[in-house]
């Protein structure tokens, strides 16, 4: 009877143990903080502000350079470095979704997807409706050349849409929310920084090009990647379970520095010369190309 006894007792005491282990490990699981009502409605939101503020008519303003030398942006035109920059930031948005299916789909990938678009939502919307308020004409609308004049002119409020720049926002809110999202799961070292480096380099690239196109002053993609940087960390940082919340090795400090020094610095050495259009054409345009909200599939003006 008492060896009955003492078998009920440890099995009780098994099951106990199980249960406390599996509700410890299903606790550590959960790196992420979302509440799935809120959440959808924040995102739902975000989304129906930057489509609103892209049908919105632009500010015109007639201002120009903001900072000591951004006038030389002025003499830029490169439609090729425009569509570049546009399958980079293609490439940035993509690449968090891709390293968090990585490790292979989970209730984390679900709760970390959720965030990262959160993330990208409200960078949008707030890059919108700033555009809309402030109306800052792109540096193109000052060039001389009569085609180049032509191509402002046909691009209505597009040309207004300046301050600030929507390609840098996004990349930075991309690289900074989705290489941290990652961190918090990963446990190699070596992928978390290779993911930074990998993602700010494609940022900084995207943003330098910006300026080589002429559709932005330096002003405008410094505070594109600190607003885009700004937003991501914060939100970022708030999903995250305290006890996940990564920080920021050597390595990945190094890969940092190196990825946005990088980055820069290849947009500047590329061969872009002043292009003035010469005609008509199909162009896969993101959320921000010209000033208008969404991805479409359009026909440039000559």
């Amino acid at each position: 009877m008492n060896r009955v006894k003492l078998r009920s007792r440890a099995l009780v005491a098994a099951a106990a143990l199980i249960t406390q282990l599996s509700a410890t490990r299903a606790l550590r699981a959960e790196r992420y903080r979302t509440d799935v009502g809120s959440d959808v409605a924040l995102l739902s939101g975000a989304i129906a502000l930057a489509i609103a503020a892209s049908n919105t008519p632009s500010r015109r303003g007639n201002w120009g350079a903001w900072l000591p030398g951004e006038a030389a942006a002025q003499r830029n035109f490169s439609a090729r470095a425009s569509r570049i920059s546009d399958l980079t930031l293609y490439t940035t948005l993509t690449t968090p979704l891709i390293a968090q299916l990585a490790p292979g789909a989970d209730a984390d990938t679900g709760r970390a997807t959720l965030i990262y678009a959160q993330v990208i939502a409200i960078d949008a919307a707030l890059t919108m409706l700033t555009k809309r308020l402030v109306g800052r004409p792109r540096p193109y609308t000052h060039s001389a050349d009569p085609a180049v004049a032509a191509y402002a002119q046909a691009k209505g409020d597009g040309a207004y849409a300046s301050f600030f720049s929507g390609h840098s926002s996004l990349a930075f809110a991309a690289a900074v929310s989705g290489s941290y999202l990652f961190a918090a799961r990963s446990g190699d070292r070596a992928a978390r920084a290779s993911l930074w480096g990998m993602q700010l380099a494609l940022a900084s690239f995207t943003a330098g090009l910006r300026l080589r196109a002429g559709r932005h002053y330096l002003s405008d993609v410094v505070v594109g990647a600190l607003v885009g940087s700004g937003l991501a960390l914060g939100i970022s940082f708030a999903h995250t379970d305290r006890a996940a919340r990564p920080s920021i090795s050597t390595a990945s400090a190094l890969a940092i520095a190196g990825g946005i020094s990088f980055g820069a610095l290849l947009s500047h050495l590329l061969p872009f010369s002043f292009a003035a259009p010469n005609g008509s054409g199909l162009r896969l345009g993101p959320l921000f190309a010209d000033g208008v909200a969404g991805l479409a599939l359009s026909l440039s003006p000559p």
